[in-house]
């Protein structure tokens, strides 16, 4: 009798447990934040499509607290920064919701229910073309918003004036995107096929290339007369990533990536 009431209490966790990792990519990645010169380990990155900001949620303490940093696209380099309680897994219909409490001790609106939301990479297509998590949406006290997110992301990140989007086939087709913070307003959210989300780019280049040294992944892209490199630490090394673009033999751009998510397929 007490097997049977012990198996019966433990299916919901077991059920949870494997519905979170399932949620898991089938890749290796990493997302981090740089905050005050400090690289900070990520549980979740978010850049909002039905609102200017990016929203990234560090890992949880042993207390399952975590810090909610919600950055500005309007006001370049701004953000704000909020800790809430972030609750166990809560499994549905394929998809992982991870409520969140605020812990400033000020009131919760009714039927607020913030939370974090990913979709099981069990339910894909092709699970295996879900490198990085699969965030889709994200409600805080500040931001209601669905996130963006394609397949076959190698990198995504930001820097203090717009956001980047590398993806790469499983055949190694390279795509550079671009999505400047000035034009952000004016930016159409663009529903993909199957679960990606995204809005019109800044800027798409196709069919760059790639190099791999013992600590950085390396991609490069040009475009008539200007040449694009994104260099990202690998796994395993110091985090940091930057962007730099350069034409005729002047740097045009450079810019440090503020927070990333980076993949390597298995």
């Amino acid at each position: 009798m007490n097997r049977v009431v012990s198996i019966l209490l433990l299916t919901p966790l077991l059920l949870t447990t494997a519905l979170a990792q399932s949620a898991r990519p089938l890749s290796q990645n990493k997302a981090f934040l740089s905050v005050s010169g400090k690289s900070i380990p990520l549980f979740a990155l978010c850049d909002a499509l039905e609102s200017p900001n990016i929203v990234a949620v560090t890992l949880p303490d042993a207390a399952r607290k975590v810090q909610v940093y919600t950055y500005a696209k309007k006001q370049t380099g701004e953000y704000s920064f909020l800790s809430y309680a972030l609750s166990v897994a809560d499994p549905g219909a394929g998809n992982i919701y991870y409520p969140l409490t605020p812990r400033d001790g000020q009131a919760i609106a009714v039927n607020a229910a913030y939370a974090l939301r990913q979709v099981s990479t069990g339910v894909l297509e092709n699970p295996s073309q879900a490198l990085t998590p699969v965030w889709t949406s994200v409600k805080t006290r500040e931001v209601n918003s669905s996130c963006r997110y394609e397949v076959n992301t190698r990198l995504m990140g930001f820097s203090s004036k717009r956001s980047y989007l590398i993806t790469e086939t499983p055949q190694g087709e390279l795509r550079y995107q671009t999505f400047d913070f000035s034009s952000a307003s004016a930016a159409q959210k663009v529903d993909g096929v199957g679960i990606n989300r995204s809005s019109t780019p800044s800027l798409t280049l196709e069919g760059g290339s790639k190099q791999v040294t013992p600590t950085e992944q390396i991609f490069r892209f040009a475009n008539q007369g200007y040449s694009y490199t994104v260099r990202v630490a690998r796994l395993g090394q110091p985090a940091g990533a930057r962007v730099s673009v350069t034409s005729g033999g002047k740097t045009l751009v450079n810019e440090v990536l503020t927070g990333y998510v980076y993949s390597e397929r298995r």
